[in-house]
């Protein structure tokens, strides 16, 4: 159902969804299917090795105590993979020593992308790093470096902001499938990774 590719079928074919909101995308075929549902990403970091050897300098907000993710957003669903869709603003407070860069994934659902795109715009302390528009489906991997003037005070208190320009609801019909959320992109895999000893 995640799939981009059907999406932006069904968008650019002006088909419309059930109204009920039951639906399901099926995809087959009669030969191996390669790469799907995001399930080609690198599992390294689930290997003991893997972690102990990034353990100090990188680690996930999505499974981290130490991130707090306010009321912009939603409880995670299995798309798949497991994400969090966010309204028009999400913000996740954080703490970490010196952060040298930032990464997550995103994707949206959001109808008529290609006429309408989605602009969004990625802030940290209340700094902008990042904007950039969606007019495609599918996953999108983001990744920016995180400037010295960006570090925080020695407390190591972090904000990281993103903002949609607009918002959709998947099913406002008035039955028990209802689903009114004002729904933007769905984020997963937010990865903070930390400056070396020498950082200035």
């Amino acid at each position: 159902m995640a799939m981009g590719y059907v999406f932006g079928k069904i968008s650019d074919l002006h088909i419309q969804l059930p109204k009920s909101g039951l639906y399901v995308f099926l995809k087959a075929a009669n030969v191996p299917l390669g790469p799907f549902y995001n399930e080609h990403r690198d599992r390294r970091e689930l290997l003991a090795e893997g972690s102990l050897n990034r353990a100090k300098r990188s680690f996930c907000l999505d499974r981290s105590a130490q991130a707090t993710f306010d009321n912009g957003w939603y409880e995670p669903n299995i798309l798949p993979p497991v994400a969090r869709w966010m309204g028009s603003r999400g913000v996740v407070d954080f703490r970490a020593s010196k952060i040298s860069e930032i990464s997550l994934d995103l994707t949206t659902h959001i109808p008529d992308l290609l006429d309408h795109p989605l602009g969004l715009e990625i802030l940290l302390n209340g700094l902008r790093v990042c904007a950039f528009s969606l007019f495609r489906y599918g996953w999108l991997t983001i990744r920016f470096l995180v400037a010295g003037e960006l570090y925080s005070d020695a407390e190591h208190e972090y904000q990281l902001e993103i903002r949609a320009s607009r918002t959709w609801q998947p099913r406002p019909v008035a039955d028990e499938t209802r689903d009114d959320r004002e729904l933007s992109v769905a984020v997963c895999n937010i990865e903070i990774h930390s400056a070396s000893e020498n950082t200035t």
